[in-house]
């Protein structure tokens, strides 16, 4: 099996005569193995045929020297009828030459060194001559799908000066622009032959500023259109050009308006350029004037959807709500706006678009893994899920308030596979956040706090206010006297708010002027608007809102009354106390019983349980603003 046309080879002989012995029969059969193998019939046949071409395909090769001897001097002037096929030789588009490598190898095989010199000297004449073709007329040609015979011989005499190490940049420019043209339609040499790097060169004297590319794409791409070309030769290049994308929105929004029945694949093409660009009002008005026309499947409507739903959310989103549950394929849609990669997403979504987009899809795609060795598909379910956690992270990045209310929201609006990712995720969010806005101490709030000074910023004061707040309350039940007693009228009855307000307001302004804190009653409010108390000072102040447990709105007055009302004031900077007097179970005759509680909710029993309540009733974004105290006023 495995002796060659000149026998088995000296190693593989010693092996077996090593492995035969005294085998008579097989040491027989290795000597016969060791001698050059006879030819077979069909090789005989083989070499008869291939002496009969060569021998033809010398007096061809003959026929064709004598020819062009004959008429060199029309070769060695471009004249095209006599460079055409010299040029073709050149380029490995004749079969004859596949086992030559090189293009001088081939023109000598044909037509001997000596022609070989002329028709390269015609090369470079041919790139000289005023009778080419125009830039135009290719551009022209090749959307038409017509190959002009006239290239072969300018991609000939490039080669050949970037081959010697010429410059090209001396050529006239439409003859540059023809060869780049047609080096778009795969014009070039043939079996995948090693050549200088044509394209490139061209590129770098053609294409060099936003004119050049202008240009260039304009002459490209246009006669395409105009052909309502399906496939667009170059405009995969001209979409993907992050260097002019100025230019790009400029002409694909030209394109768009002036060629209102494009395929519908080069129509999203063009839009996807603009959304790239960040032209989003060019998109918009595009797809304005599209709105109108019969879309031809569903396919294309989700298309147009999605741009819909990204270029005009404020228009279009509310309305879209749902359409997950109907089209979970809509998803896919709005990847294929974010980046013309599917792996990488270039176009971030604001925060309301994040929130959307998560809420809408994390019910229809479950949060499922990747399987082992999985590929990325059109629209199966782990891409879709991996495009979900996306979103879901993409807003973690957001350090800002929004982001925090957006993921509280996410968090309860349900209970699903995406939960665990979203409270990670969330977590990741505060902590960057914490990390953004923490301001390093300066020196003189250190010196103010280690010697007991004045706070110097609304978030000390709070702090400050709170602690004495708790420390009055443990003296309230920790001493030896009935201190609770001044907030009780003498029938068991607990006193009236506004004496009880008044009452501790006594309690805890002693332990304030220390900081020159000022405590003021029924201060005056944007919108005239009376806040209870207010602690301030210099320019801060910081409102306090006051109810009974009693009051009818006691449940919703830390956002009916004090966020909505009193916190807009500059001096607050948004920040505010919520404090409500705790008399427990009284007798219902008092009419100081604890305010039913809202339908839901269980009515606490404990001053811990009335505060979490309360905090849970002020919206997720306002709870860090906001702070709610309990004032336990109960008499054992």
């Amino acid at each position: 099996l495995a002796r060659p046309k000149l026998g088995i080879d000296a190693a593989t002989v010693a092996a077996a005569r090593l492995f035969a012995q005294s085998d008579a029969k097989l040491l027989r059969s290795i000597s016969q193995a060791e001698k050059p193998r006879p030819d077979s019939p069909w090789e005989k046949k083989q070499r008869v045929t291939a002496a009969k071409a060569a021998r033809k395909r010398a007096m061809q090769y003959a026929m064709h020297r004598a020819e062009f001897k004959a008429n060199r001097h029309r070769m060695r002037t471009g004249e095209l009828e006599w460079i055409f096929n010299p040029a073709q030789c050149y380029l490995h588009r004749f079969t004859d030459f596949d086992d030559l490598k090189g293009p001088i190898e081939r023109l000598d095989n044909w037509l001997g060194e000596d022609l070989r010199n002329e028709a390269l000297i015609g090369f470079e004449a041919y790139l000289q001559r005023t009778d080419l073709p125009s830039s135009i007329e290719v551009s022209e040609a090749l959307a038409s799908d017509i190959h002009k015979g006239a290239l072969g011989p300018i991609f000939a005499g490039l080669l050949e000066r970037l081959r010697v190490g010429k410059e090209l940049s001396d050529l006239p420019r439409g003859v540059l622009l023809s060869a780049l043209l047609a080096h778009n339609r795969n014009m070039g040499s043939r079996n995948g032959e090693k050549w200088p790097d044509l394209r490139g060169a061209l590129k770098s004297i053609l294409i060099v500023d936003a004119g050049g590319f202008e240009s260039y794409h304009r002459l490209v791409i246009e006669p395409q259109l105009a052909r309502h070309k399906v496939h667009v030769e170059g405009l995969f290049e001209f979409t993907h050009t992050p260097e002019y994308p100025q230019v790009v929105a400029k002409l694909a929004e030209e394109w768009l308006c002036a060629n209102p029945n494009l395929p519908h694949s080069i129509e999203i093409d063009l839009v996807d350029a603009l959304i790239q660009a960040r032209a989003i009002p060019a998109v918009r008005n595009v797809s304005r004037a599209r709105a109108p026309r019969i879309l031809a499947s569903e396919d294309e409507a989700r298309a147009w959807w999605s741009i819909d739903w990204l270029t005009d959310f404020e228009n279009f989103g509310a309305a879209m709500s749902g359409i997950g549950k109907g089209h979970r394929e809509f998803l896919f849609n709005i990847r294929d706006r974010l980046g013309r990669d599917r792996r990488q997403i270039t176009v971030h979504l604001p925060i309301e678009q994040l929130r959307w987009a998560i809420e809408e899809f994390r019910a229809v795609w479950p949060n499922i893994p990747r399987p082992n060795g999985s590929t990325e598909g059109s629209m199966n379910a782990w891409d879709a899920s991996d495009l979900v956690k996306s979103f879901i992270y993409q807003l973690a990045n957001d350090s800002t308030p929004t982001a925090t209310a957006a993921f509280r929201h996410l968090i309860a609006s349900a209970n699903d596979s995406y939960s665990a990712e979203i409270l990670h995720a969330a977590a990741e969010q505060e902590q960057r956040r914490s990390e953004l806005e923490f301001q390093p101490m300066t020196v003189d709030q250190l010196s103010s706090i280690l010697m007991d000074g004045p706070p110097r910023s609304i978030d000390e004061l709070r702090v400050l206010i709170l602690e004495e707040i708790a420390d009055q309350q443990k003296k309230l039940h920790g001493s030896d006297t009935d201190r609770v007693a001044v907030f009780w009228e003498k029938a068991g009855k607990p006193a009236l708010e506004n004496w009880c307000r008044d009452r501790f307001a006594e309690l805890i302004s002693p332990y304030l002027e220390q900081y020159q804190i000022m405590l003021i009653p029924e201060r005056d409010m944007p919108a005239d608007k009376r806040a209870d108390l207010v602690f301030g000072i210099g320019d801060l102040q910081l409102p306090m809102e006051i109810k009974g447990q009693w009051h009818n709105d006691v449940w919703d007055a830390a956002s009916g009354q004090l966020d909505s009302l009193y916190l807009r004031d500059w001096r607050s900077q948004g920040t505010g106390l919520y404090l409500v007097f705790w008399f427990g179970n009284v007798k219902s005759e008092t009419g100081r019983r604890l305010k039913p509680v809202p339908s839901g909710f269980q009515s606490p029993t404990t001053p811990e349980e009335m505060r979490r309540l309360l905090v849970s009733r002020i919206p997720a974004d306002r709870r860090h603003v906001i702070d709610v105290v309990i004032l336990d006023l109960t008499r054992n």
